[in-house]
């Protein structure tokens, strides 16, 4: 009895049939897909310069990140203009977001992403006005949230970057956070007093 029972699990594991670990990954499978799903309309709709759909996903409290974990900006308002002057600078803009990575943690979803974005703009030079073309490659870790039957994006952290601008990379800007911290010490006092 206790073998054919031990055989019936071996032969259902081998079928895939396992009710738990089936389940799993039927969940993350879906929400894969759901997130996916997310990501390409957030790319359609900085396409068609739509600040509002671009931040249909996202809950009221999402938080865009630095690398290091700091708080660059908070809340969908502040998102919504940061993306509304992005458009105004812009002829066009397209992103694209893939899934590289995602780990399932019951209504919480950790997701690593590939973005790829290039943005049309013009640049005043002394000589007029001239095209300039501005890629970036970077790769994010976000929190995704389950909320009903959607998932929404909670948080953003930036993991790496690689800008260029009209095909030559472009210096690297220190983030909010840390140019903010940097004024912030500058205005203390020193500890020897001043």
């Amino acid at each position: 009895m206790v073998r054919e029972k031990q055989a019936l699990i071996a032969a259902m594991i081998l079928m895939g049939v396992t009710p738990g670990l089936t389940v799993r990954a039927d969940g993350a499978l879906e929400a894969r897909k759901a997130i996916q799903a997310a990501y390409d309309r957030f790319g359609v709709a900085m396409h068609r310069k739509d600040a509002e759909s671009a931040t249909a996903d996202f809950t009221p409290d999402f938080t865009e990140l630095d690398g290091d974990g700091a708080a660059i900006q908070s809340g969908i308002p502040t998102e919504r203009r940061q993306f509304q002057a992005l458009f105004l600078y812009s002829r066009s803009i397209t992103v694209t977001e893939t899934i590289q990575k995602l780990a399932l943690r019951g209504k919480r979803a950790i997701v690593t992403i590939k973005e790829q974005m290039t943005l049309d703009s013009t640049k005043q030079t002394p000589q007029g006005v001239r095209p300039l073309t501005f890629c970036s490659d970077s790769v994010h870790e976000d929190v995704w949230v389950r909320s009903g039957r959607r998932w929404l994006r909670q948080s953003t952290r930036t993991l790496s970057i690689q800008e260029t601008v009209d095909g030559k990379p472009d210096a690297p800007v220190p983030t909010r956070a840390r140019s903010w911290r940097r004024r912030r010490e500058a205005m203390l006092p020193s500890p020897g007093g001043r």
